[in-house]
């Protein structure tokens, strides 16, 4: 099974360079976990924490109320999925400090200085320097 789940989240993050037919670079596979970590792991992280939460709070109050023991059962749920929520919140906060802090923003890739981006470089190669 972790097999399937480390190959299916390497697939993953390498099919955009795969069907693309983009160079596979160090940089473009950064941005690509970067991307996918900010836009789809954070946010099922928050998912599942938040439903996580809701079934300990329905089980508290609802399934299991008149136990001692499904109270606490629910009630530990309960504590995981805020501790879940914690988890997603660093992660989060992670991911988006070594982005804001190396200038990767998840939208563009970062370009070496020793290539020119500029328009009329095809045309003039003495635009840039």
């Amino acid at each position: 099974m972790i097999k399937l789940l480390a190959f299916s989240i390497l697939s993953f993050l390498f099919t955009p360079s795969i069907s693309l037919a983009a160079p596979a670079t160090l940089q473009n596979f950064i941005n690509g976990f970067i991307t996918v970590a900010d836009k789809v792991i954070v946010p099922f992280i928050f998912f599942i924490a938040f439903l996580m939460f809701v079934i300990g709070v329905f089980r508290f109050f609802i399934l299991d109320s008149h136990t001692e023991e499904g109270r606490t059962a629910a009630k530990s749920l309960v504590i995981y999925a805020i501790a879940f929520f914690v988890f997603a919140i660093i992660f989060w906060g992670i991911i988006n400090m070594f982005t804001s802090s190396t200038g990767i923003q998840g939208k563009e890739q970062p370009v070496p200085d020793y290539l020119c981006t500029k328009e009329p470089y095809k045309s003039d190669p003495s635009v840039c320097p």
